[in-house]
Order: structure tokens, then C-alpha cells, then sequence
């Protein structure tokens, strides 16, 4: 009796932590919300540890104050006939679009900047990590950072807006604990 309880214990907390783990496995989806107001020196994200870099700044879009992009590194920006393409939250980036390309746009060239939107819009991020290209997002909204996120595995579309649930390290703490105190409540039990 005590060997099958034993065993299926050992079972129940294989099971738990395969639970937790594996959502963190999948989940290659890097979302950050800094909220973050645009001004004239910028707010640059970096990618890839380091190897892209995007800076957002507040623009004057010809539609009202907005925003614009410089790129660094191995960053580029979905473009669409010379300006930023835009997309609404749930669209698809990866290098299929027939209407947009991705670009860079260094600081340096031209005026450095690529005016993008005054409106809450996305556009796609692309950066070369390593030989493999991953894709990610930006949201703007007027002049304001609302959000970026990024695709960890290569060569895999992101869906502009996508917030991807990874638990806690405090999470797998807690099955552990809680697997862990199983045989002490069965022991206490057993006595009362």
C-alpha cells in the first residue's frame, strides 16, 4: 500500500511540474507594456540581446502628432511604398505580407526617421539574431510606446498585440511545496 501511494505521489508531482513547465517551454513570446511617452531625445528597445535596436520618438506625422522610427543593429520595420505599414491588433508578422517589406532605417540616413502613426497602430519589428530572422511588434499610440513584444524562435510569425501567459517562477514554487506537503497531511491523517 505504501509503495503504490509512494508511486502514485511521484506520479501526481512528475505531473504537476510537466504542468507548469511546459506552458514556459512554448511560450516563446517576449511582451513588454513600458507605456512609455515619446519625446524628442526618444525611447529605444533593444532585441535580441543587443543585436537590433528600435527608436520611437514623438513626430509630426502630417496627421497630428505621432510618432517615428530609427533602426540599429540588424532592426527593420515593416514598410509599405516608403512609409511604415501599419496593422490592426491579431495581424500576422513574418516575411509573407505581399503588400509590405521590412526595412532599416539608421539613424544617419536621411533624417534618421520614418514618420509612423498619430493613431493606436502596430508595426512589425524584425531583427537577424544569429543568421535566423525573428519578428516582433511595436504598438503606438500618438506619441507614446504602449507595447512591444518579440518571437524568441526563429523564423515564426507573431501576432501583433499577442500577450502570452508564462507562469511564475513563484507559480512552480508552489506546486513544488504543495506536492511536497502531500505526505506530511496523509501521515497527519493517518494519526487523527
Amino acid at each position: 500500500m505504501r509503495t503504490a501511494l509512494r508511486v502514485t505521489m511521484a506520479g501526481a508531482f512528475a505531473l504537476s511540474i510537466a504542468a507548469v513547465i511546459a506552458p514556459c517551454a512554448q511560450a516563446a513570446v517576449v511582451s513588454v507594456s513600458p507605456n512609455a511617452p515619446l519625446t524628442a531625445s526618444g525611447f529605444t528597445i533593444m532585441l535580441g540581446d543587443g543585436v537590433a535596436g528600435f527608436t520611437f520618438t514623438s513626430a509630426d506625422t502630417g496627421y497630428g502628432l505621432g510618432a517615428a522610427v530609427a533602426t540599429t543593429g540588424t532592426g527593420q520595420v515593416t514598410t509599405f511604398f516608403g512609409g511604415v505599414a501599419d496593422f490592426g491588433s491579431g495581424s500576422s508578422i513574418d516575411q509573407t505580407g505581399e503588400l509590405y517589406t521590412f526595412a532599416a532605417y539608421p539613424t544617419g540616413a536621411g533624417n534618421g526617421l520614418i514618420p509612423f502613426s498619430a493613431t493606436d497602430d502596430f508595426i512589425g519589428l524584425a531583427f537577424t539574431q544569429a543568421g535566423a530572422v525573428h519578428y516582433g511588434y511595436a504598438e503606438v499610440n500618438g506619441a507614446e510606446l504602449v507595447s512591444y513584444g518579440y518571437e524568441t524562435a526563429a523564423d515564426t510569425s507573431i501576432l501583433t498585440g499577442a500577450m502570452q501567459a508564462v507562469p511564475e517562477p513563484a507559480s512552480l514554487a508552489f506546486v513544488v511545496v504543495g506536492c511536497l506537503g502531500l505526505p506530511v497531511v496523509r501521515r497527519w491523517k493517518r494519526k487523527v
